[in-house]
């Protein structure tokens, strides 16, 4: 019998690590008990790391600690997230009727289905902390100020969509548009608090700048590009305002703001000339306090007040706008209600 090379390495080492097991195995324990702690007070999307892949946890050096150990773990979630994806073609890929209907593919099934959920669940939790995190901030700016004033309408804007930036540089972690509407948060382009004539997706006439504007294709497949079919535009003001007058006032600046649009000078990316188009949708939210002022310019620019006496809604045919005021505290307490559900189900407080 021949010993080769590697036969004698891999006898060596078993024996060297039954031999020293005695004296890396209390390290060994300390390492994962750190590690749990930290995954259970700062990183609970981690958690199915230790349930389903104790072998990754292993592998982290015993020194990592702070953002080392948050490095490790996401190293270590990524190549979980590539094994599953793996799995899950290996497992769709199978389709012979004998192996399928085999105990052995069941249960790799089963196993399978149970990692999958249980990675879900975590990332699950950590969207809906994040958004109680933000519904919670956003209550906080609301508030009357130790020094009798509100916060500025910059600080609503920030926490919504950070100001002076675009789709293109933000994170979807940064858009918090699920405040306002689910929906929003799909879009073809954004820009937040960016001077119209320099919008990437196209220039404009005049050099006021909307909050947030939002531009969206058809959903229809077609030949070649197709002008922007519907415009978004969010307008905050700072909470408990209520010095609007007749020229100066959200409703006016957002029909003074469509007219800009649809004035047949814009400008796409390239620098062409967007054609004319009379079908184009304007969706506006004007976020705001419902202040006694803002009620009365409400009604005199003819706009329906909600059930609740905590908003206005007006399709304006002639502008083919609809366009919504939304109070503070109508927007904070139906994002709740939207949210409570997930809230409750994973015990977020």
């Amino acid at each position: 019998m021949v010993i080769t090379e590697k036969d004698l390495h891999d006898e060596l080492t078993s024996r060297i690590g039954k031999l020293v097991e005695k004296y890396l195995a209390p390290a060994r324990q300390e390492k994962i008990r750190k590690i749990s702690d930290y995954i259970t007070r700062e990183a609970p999307k981690y958690r199915p790391l230790l349930k389903h892949a104790p072998e990754y946890i292993q592998r982290i050096p015993p020194s990592a600690s702070g953002i080392a150990l948050e490095g490790e773990l996401a190293k270590a979630q990524f190549e979980v997230d590539q094994m599953l994806r793996e799995q899950k073609q290996t497992l769709l890929g199978e389709t012979d009727r004998n192996v399928t209907s085999s105990d052995d593919y069941k249960a790799r099934l089963l196993r399978f289905i149970e990692e999958i959920d249980d990675v879900g669940k975590a990332k699950l939790a950590e969207y809906v902390a994040h958004r109680r995190v933000v519904l919670e901030f956003l209550d906080r700016a609301l508030q009357q100020q130790a020094d009798g004033t509100y916060a500025k309408e910059e600080v609503i804007h920030d926490l919504i969509c950070p100001r002076r930036t675009t789709s293109d540089e933000l994170e979807c972690e940064s858009l918090n548009l699920w405040v306002i509407d689910e929906r929003l948060s799909y879009h073809y382009y954004l820009a937040s608090d960016i001077r119209q004539d320099k919008l990437k997706c196209g220039t404009f006439n005049g050099h006021r700048k909307a909050d947030v504007v939002i531009f969206n294709r058809p959903i229809a497949f077609v030949d070649g590009e197709s002008p922007y079919e519907t415009v978004i535009v969010l307008e905050f003001k700072r909470p408990a305002r209520d010095d609007y007058t007749d020229d100066e006032n959200p409703m006016g600046q957002v029909l003074k703001l469509i007219e800009r649009f649809r004035d047949g000078k814009a400008k796409d990316a390239k620098g062409r000339i967007i054609p004319a188009n009379a079908n184009r949708r304007f969706y506006c939210y004007i976020v705001c306090d419902m202040t006694p002022n803002l009620k009365k310019l409400a009604k005199r620019y003819d706009f329906i007040e909600t059930p609740d006496a905590q908003g206005f809604f007006r399709y304006h045919s002639e502008y083919l706008a609809y366009v919504e005021i939304v109070g503070f505290d109508k927007l904070l307490r139906d994002a709740r209600q939207r949210n409570r559900a997930f809230f409750d189900r994973l015990n977020i407080i």
